[in-house]
């Protein structure tokens, strides 16, 4: 957008705080107008579009400015970030006087991005990233300082990458699939500095999942379509159990196949392949021959209908099932009784109530707030599973107020009160959704992000979202 004097590249927004930063460029000057400026004019005069007389304020160096974000460390103190041309990083923490930041890049698009549980009252989430040239960056501030971890050489596809806290420690898990191999390499990150790796053989994951004892992967053995589970024991050990055919004189049992989808509905847990559901028993230490692992019945299978199903979540008291075409199955009334051996429900909506371009390759909730994302970045929300909305501004073809084109989202992370969204460039935006929608009968309405603009290393834009009660 061109203002009076001037070419606004970005804006930081916050009308909760009566907070206004618009950055860009002069000719070959960087400027940043706030509205934490002393010698700003009233609001009504719209000052921050205009230069003239404030030159000695707002030009803070030679380049153009192209990002600003903004958000709160441990100790509860905003600062603001401003990204630029020629590597430039500019930090403030009053918003009005700003200092550089020497950094260099090596690090490109976001692939995966994963949030922590706040770890305790004085202390951030911790944020870790997978990039496009499979690059790991590790953040313990929220995104406001970020540390490679090199100690990982990923040469693979990444499937899952996750914080998970067990025995009061929350670690980092990046599960990747070895296709040259047949085998998956799960990495445990416990800092930046301090990495283990598990190799497991002759096998293909297809998600993860998280119990007591830490990470759950699920899929396929790599030399058969027959369904593999590996999880870690009291020892901390990791464990792997198949499924195949088992032959009897009175009903041989067949193999299971290629598991794809983990669901936890009520005191139940479900592994899915396809349409087919099967009710999963946890073998604790004290079973001999397969500790700490589930077991599988495959002649109690019951299907889910038609539909192959690839995400799942609890909205309240109904069960939501989600095909990457955008049909859903909600259900409700699960039989779980200790007798159960198998599943039953009462159906309570199916069909299709999203149109993605090409596919879903995620869905998440956090509070109560559905998201869903496509492969063509587009973002939906929903509360119920069954209502969705497009969010043009999230979305990778809507345009701006400075006609700049959105970053494409690409991966979604999430703790119980955040989302985080990682762009097709190396930024982040951390989203806050403060309230239950259910429990606390509070709507937190899906909120219109700030973006941070290409920037040298990953930045963060936090934004939390305005109540509507009802």
């Amino acid at each position: 957008m061109r203002a009076t004097e001037y070419v606004a590249e970005a804006a930081y927004l916050d009308p909760t705080r009566y907070v206004d930063v618009y950055v860009g460029w002069k000719d070959d000057f960087m400027v940043i107008r706030s509205s934490f400026d002393p010698t700003s004019l009233p609001s009504t005069n719209y000052p921050l579009e205009k230069l003239a007389g404030y030159e000695v304020n707002s030009i803070v160096g030679q380049g153009k400015l192209y990002g600003v974000a903004a958000g709160k460390n441990a100790s509860d103190q905003w600062h603001y970030v401003a990204v630029g041309s020629s590597g430039t990083i500019l930090k403030s923490s009053d918003g009005f006087n700003w200092s550089p930041q020497a950094q260099t890049s090596q690090y490109t698009g976001i692939m995966h991005v994963a949030i922590s549980e706040k770890p305790n009252a004085n202390s951030d989430e911790a944020i870790a990233i997978v990039t496009e040239n499979n690059k790991i960056l590790y953040s313990t501030d929220l995104g406001a300082t970020w540390q490679p971890v090199h100690r990982i050489a990923l040469k693979g596809q990444v499937i899952d990458i996750r914080f998970v806290k067990t025995s009061g420690t929350t670690k980092l898990y990046i599960t990747e699939n070895i296709s040259s191999s047949g085998k998956v390499n799960l990495y445990t990150v416990t800092s930046a500095k301090e990495v283990t790796t598990t190799t497991i053989d002759d096998f293909v994951v297809s998600g993860v999942t998280t119990d007591s004892m830490g990470p759950v992967l699920y899929g396929k053995r790599n030399t058969a379509d027959v369904a593999k589970i590996a999880t870690y024991d009291w020892r901390s050990y990791l464990v792997t159990r198949t499924y195949d055919a088992v032959p009897n004189d009175y009903m041989s049992i067949p193999a299971i196949t290629n598991l794809t989808l983990y669901a936890n509905m009520g005191s139940k847990d479900f592994f899915i392949n396809g349409s087919g559901i099967y009710m999963s028993s946890y073998n604790g230490s004290s079973a001999p021959q397969y500790p700490n692992t589930y077991g599988i019945n495959a002649l109690n299978i019951r299907s889910l209908g038609s539909v192959s199903y690839k995400y799942y979540t609890q909205v309240g008291n109904h069960y939501l099932f989600m095909s990457d075409t955008g049909e859903v199955r909600v259900s409700k009334d699960l039989v779980d009784n200790p007798n159960t051996t198998y599943f039953s429900d009462t159906t309570y909506f199916t069909g299709k109530v999203l149109t993605p371009r090409f596919a879903i390759t995620d869905m998440i909730q956090t509070n109560g707030l559905l998201v869903a994302l496509d492969t063509d970045n587009q973002i939906f929300t929903s509360y119920n599973g069954i209502e969705w909305t497009r969010h043009d501004r999230l979305s990778y073809d809507h345009e701006d107020m400075f006609n700049n084109t959105y970053q494409a989202t690409v991966s979604m992370g999430h703790n119980s009160n955040k989302i985080v969204l990682g762009h097709e460039t190396s930024s982040i935006t951390i989203l806050t959704v403060p309230y239950h929608a259910i429990s606390e009968n509070k709507v937190t309405p899906y909120p219109q992000a700030t973006y941070v603009a290409p920037g040298v290393s990953p930045l963060r834009t936090t934004v939390t979202a305005r109540l509507l009660i009802y």
